[in-house]
């Protein structure tokens, strides 16, 4: 059974075996420096996701004073992509911007997990060629909050 809770230093070596499991593909090398920096001291919400007590994800979001929010820092363990803790994570944080008044969330990507956040209704605003490093393009995205 899965659970989400604010992260803590505790968690921090483990936030970091997440991240390394996802270098290469949905992250470059040169991020590895700004995620420790990071999470010595998160400017965000910072959560953990842990299955079975052990974490296996993490994410934070952040709401700016004009009622903005933006996902930040967002990865699964990659041996547990396709799990659905990706899903699980995104609308936890989702779900407690919308309740904060959120109308607009914001956040940037790569092509690789592009397709997973338009499935959660994100659209494209800008590509940044090289964005985040040499073959890796920035997709700065936005979701728009939709009142039922």
């Amino acid at each position: 059974m899965s659970e989400i809770r604010k992260y803590s230093v505790s968690d921090k070596e483990k936030c970091i075996q997440v991240f390394d499991s996802n270098l290469e593909l949905f992250f470059d090398v040169s991020e590895r420096k700004h995620f420790l920096e990071f999470l010595d001291q998160p400017n965000c919400e910072y959560l953990v996701l842990l299955d079975t007590g052990q974490v296996v994800g993490c994410g934070g979001f952040h709401i700016s004073h004009d009622r903005v929010g933006r996902l930040c820092w967002g990865m699964i363990d990659k041996i547990h992509h396709k799990n659905g803790f990706g899903r699980e994570l995104s609308a936890y944080r989702i779900d407690v911007m919308v309740k904060s008044g959120v109308k607009k969330v914001l956040m940037n990507t790569s092509k690789h997990s592009l397709g997973f956040y338009e499935k959660l209704g994100f659209t494209v605003t800008k590509i940044i060629k090289d964005g985040f490093s040499k073959g890796l393009d920035q997709y700065d995205l936005e979701l728009i909050i939709v009142e039922a």
